[in-house]
């Protein structure tokens, strides 16, 4: 009888292995058809930055973006997973509080000044925009763990590299080449070919993958070093090619900061007091730029402002810098600058170049101080207790590296810069941390371990 057992026992343990051998073929083939559909996305949604096409569609190809939201709940669906779920909720709610918190002040703001409708509609869908952004970052974190970054990053790539090779007939092999060494060798003097291959948006977030690949990438098996050793190369070639001159000491200052606080014993006292520290300095810094001690250290060190103190002097006149002041509202710069091109005062309708103040000018004294409080305060903070010490200096990484450009350029608001500022953070965090959801939902069985397993149980009976 025990003989019969026995072999109906062995049976049902084969049984159940070539079940869940199947089972995990498919789970493997159903996970790279999702990594596929995942670039492919972001390879159609970015290639909308490209010049030629971004004149005629402007930002409308980003909201295919939404695809990676409805992939994310077909994953929902076929996996059942409300565990999962649940610990994607405190990340999500605290990256959705920012956008309600610009959203409530810029209401209130709009109702007491008796704002456009128009201005509050250009306001409402550059938010939309911004939540779908942060959306499909935490939805990629959600279907791939830390392998989102990767994915993120090879989707970007594959665009730049098929806009690189879409302009390149139209200038010539030799030509192109000349002005792309142009624009390297003389620190991004960008004509001609260089010039159209200029998509800010995607260049800066190449800087954030340069300081991901750099400190903080996995490196522990013979192909995660191989990955980032693509990654690092690629990164480094893409930013090279729309060359941006403040990019390049943001990368800088933020790899020196990584790489000392992450050799530190007190790493969540540093990254929270840092955080401290740029929420204060930002104050100096606008102070410097209304008095115009900023634009003189500028001149002293031969940096070419390239007519940015032109325009933050015109800025002025809309804005105080003491704490009763209250903002225009979000997205109102917008409306000033092309005032002064319809009058006249400028030839193009050029953006502040410098989010800081303008996020300052439209959110007013108490609206900054919630913007740059959340910034810089409450989500290293979060990184640190929720997720790990080290998540919170990759944020502080990727948030001081973006703080520089924030000085002179546009991106606060880039539709991926928003995206890999939240992105990369998350996916290392919940690849750092080990939660088991993560390993069990998206880490294939081992058949080899499986197999072994199944031999003791067997021979144990």
């Amino acid at each position: 009888m025990s003989d019969v057992s026995a072999v109906l026992t062995k049976k049902d343990y084969l049984g159940e292995a070539k079940r869940l051998s199947d089972g995990s073929v498919k789970e493997f083939d159903r996970k790279v058809w999702y990594k596929v559909l995942y670039v492919f996305l972001i390879i159609l949604s970015s290639i909308g930055e490209w010049t030629r096409l971004n004149v005629i569609l402007a930002g409308l190809p980003k909201a295919i973006t939404a695809g990676v939201i409805a992939l994310a709940f077909l994953c929902f669906l076929l996996s059942n997973d409300l565990d999962l779920v649940k610990s994607f909720v405190k990340p999500y709610m605290a990256y959705v509080s920012l956008i309600l918190v610009i959203m409530l002040w810029s209401l209130i703001i709009w109702v007491l000044d008796f704002t456009s409708f128009s201005s509050i509609i250009r306001g409402g869908s550059k938010m939309a925009f911004q939540l779908v952004s942060i959306t499909a970052a935490v939805c990629a974190v959600y279907i791939f763990g830390q392998r989102a970054v990767y994915l993120l990053f090879l989707g970007l790539s594959i665009m730049n590299g098929t806009i690189m090779l879409l302009e390149m007939p139209n200038y010539g092999v030799g030509e192109s080449l000349r002005s792309l060494w142009v624009c390297v060798s003389t620190f991004g003097t960008a004509e001609g070919y260089a010039r159209s291959l200029e998509i800010h948006d995607v260049t800066f977030l190449f800087g954030q993958f340069i300081i991901y690949f750099l400190l903080f990438a996995p490196r522990g098996t013979e192909k995660e070093k191989k990955e980032r050793r693509f990654g690092i190369i690629v990164s480094i070639f893409f930013f090279a090619v729309g060359l941006k001159r403040v990019a390049v000491i943001a990368i800088v200052a933020s790899l020196i900061y990584g790489f000392i606080v992450l050799r530190r014993k007190n790493i969540t006292k540093i990254v929270i007091t840092g955080g401290v520290l740029w929420f204060l300095f930002l104050f100096v810094y606008l102070y410097s730029v209304r008095t115009g001690s900023f634009i003189r250290l500028m001149d002293k060190v031969n940096f070419d402002m390239m007519g940015r103190e032109y325009i933050w002097e015109l800025a002025k006149k809309y804005y105080r810098f003491e704490p009763s002041y209250m903002g225009l509202g979000f997205e109102a710069v917008d409306a000033i600058v092309k005032g002064w091109y319809e009058s006249g005062i400028l030839t193009h309708a050029y953006p502040f170049h410098n989010d800081i103040l303008k996020v300052f000018v439209e959110l007013g004294f108490p609206g900054f101080c919630l913007w740059a409080g959340i910034t810089y305060i409450v989500y290293p903070v979060f990184f640190c207790k929720h997720f790990s010490p080290k998540a919170g200096v990759l944020y502080m990484s990727l948030l001081t590296y973006m703080t520089f450009t924030y000085m002179t350029d546009n991106t606060a608001f880039y539709f991926w810069c928003t995206m890999g500022l939240r992105l990369i953070p998350l996916a290392y965090a919940f690849g750092t941390t080990k939660h088991e959801k993560v390993e069990k939902r998206w880490s294939a069985p081992d058949k080899g371990e499986m197999q072994r397993q199944i031999k003791s149980l067997i021979y144990q009976t």
